[in-house]
């Protein structure tokens, strides 16, 4: 019965096989397998998609505007997220990210347009051996704004990525190690890399 700006929320735990329906306002997995969540438009709220221990599923070609936080995985695995818009709230300040990755494996994150992020554009937190490419990442210019940061984060490729306009670095590292990074283009950071 509740509604994101009169479109349902989709709450779904221990599904497999299937496709979210196009007019959701909300998305949150739990304990799902083979989902496609694919051209939906997200906006005015916290968060745009959460998984939750999700494996083998899509995030495809979805709008997210207006939003705190755009993607959550959360022990997820296997999972891919392409062609997605994501543009954070110009009403905070502080605390928007536009994909979050925690404790999560063999992920591929490709081709996602992120902006207006108060935080960080991609953050990975005690993730591994994810695939970050062709991702154009532009934060709002804060003091505190960051492209990419990856912490406690390990074995992950980055390449072919564009990280611009942070307000702090373009890349963060905090107790990560083995990451590759390659072809990325960072224009206009305060700083490159830390």
């Amino acid at each position: 019965s509740n509604t994101v700006d009169g479109k349902p929320i989709y709450y779904w735990i221990d599904h497999q096989d299937m496709q979210v329906p196009s007019n959701a306002g909300y998305v949150a997995l739990r304990d799902c397998r083979n989902i496609t969540v694919e051209g939906l438009e997200l906006e005015n709220n916290g968060q745009g998609i959460l998984l939750y221990n999700v494996t083998d599923s899509e995030i495809r070609s979805n709008n997210m505007t207006n939003i705190a936080d755009g993607i959550w995985l959360y022990e997820s695995f296997n999972n891919t997220l392409s062609g997605n818009n994501i543009v954070n709230s110009d009403d905070l300040t502080y605390g928007g990210n536009g994909i979050k990755v925690y404790d999560s494996s063999n992920n591929t994150i490709v081709g996602n347009n992120i902006t207006n992020s108060p935080d960080f554009g991609v953050w990975l937190v005690d993730s591994f051996n994810n695939t970050l490419s062709g991702n154009n990442i532009t934060p709002r210019n804060l003091p505190v704004t960051r492209g990419l940061q990856l912490e406690g984060s390990s074995n992950n490729t980055l390449f072919e990525n564009s990280i611009t306009n942070s307000g702090d670095y373009g890349v963060w590292l905090k107790y990560s190690s083995y990451n590759k990074f390659y072809h990325n283009k960072f224009k206009d950071n305060k700083k490159q890399v830390k």
